[in-house]
């Protein structure tokens, strides 16, 4: 074990409830938050009634990040339970990247179009892309080989949290808000993006539950917990992506489906 563990991932020692120190994990979260707040400074004059809740929304994203990051959630799913390296999926890839895009100021994408940056953004959240990449993202960083080749290291496991992360970013900006570049999808088209982005969850989360074996060696072999067995852990693991991920979807497919609705009776 380093001297110094920066990030979480799994280590061959016995699990302790003991606080351990993440430097890394603080240091990514204050420049994630500095790098945000000025994202949502470029927005010019935003109507005062919506920067309350639109703050608290982005505080809230970090908030997510930092408790899927750090001790305990971080620890225990960087090597000891497959059930809580699913909830650090869920944090990352669905509650986090929602609140952050819901706390972006209106107009900070038109802000950010007009900037080298923009026209990068506009490419990596044509709908079909996006969706493309966040289902390319699951299965990539769910593929046994690639999670315990990663988990291994305090770098693997960083860059599984950011496989994670950012094709999120970009899925969620396309679903939740307006990126840059480009026009507001229409009701029928966004609530086909959702469904297009959440193909490989269901598989994914049905593979785990039917599996005979654990398929991930660094939960079947991490020190044990008491009242957890490998197989148990697993099928809450796929368990909490089928629940979870399901109420999620079908949330925001019921959210753009009312508002639809909505919108057809003010024009009426």
């Amino acid at each position: 074990m380093d001297a110094v563990q920066w990030w979480c991932s799994a280590v061959d020692l016995p699990w302790t409830w003991e606080w351990r120190a993440y430097p890394g994990v603080w240091l990514f979260i204050g420049l994630f938050a500095f790098g945000y707040w000025r994202v949502t400074r470029l927005a010019s004059n935003p109507p005062e009634a919506e920067r309350g809740w639109r703050r608290a929304a982005g505080a809230g994203g970090i908030l997510a990040l930092w408790i899927a990051f750090d001790w305990p959630v971080g620890a225990l799913g960087g090597g000891y339970l497959a059930s809580m390296h699913m909830l650090q999926y869920l944090l990352i890839a669905f509650v986090a990247p929602v609140l952050l895009v819901v706390g972006l100021p209106r107009g900070t994408s038109e802000a950010i179009a007009a900037r080298p940056a923009g026209k990068v953004l506009k490419v990596l959240t044509q709908p079909i892309l996006a969706a493309a990449l966040f289902n390319g993202a699951l299965i990539a960083s769910h593929t046994p080989s690639v999670t315990d080749g990663l988990m291994a290291t305090q770098a693997g496991a960083f860059l599984i949290d950011m496989i994670w992360l950012i094709p999120a970013l970009l899925f969620w900006w396309v679903v939740a808000g307006v990126p840059p570049g480009r026009q507001p999808l229409s009701p029928p088209l966004k609530i086909g993006v959702i469904i297009l982005g959440s193909l490989a969850h269901t598989p994914l989360g049905m593979w785990l539950m039917l599996s005979e074996y654990p398929v991930y060696a660094t939960y079947e072999l991490a020190p044990p917990i008491p009242g957890f067995t490998p197989r148990v852990d697993q099928q809450l693991a796929s368990g909490m992506m089928l629940m979870f991920g399901l109420m999620w979807i079908l949330g925001a497919v019921s959210l753009t489906f009312f508002r639809w609705q909505g919108m057809g009776e003010e024009r009426a």
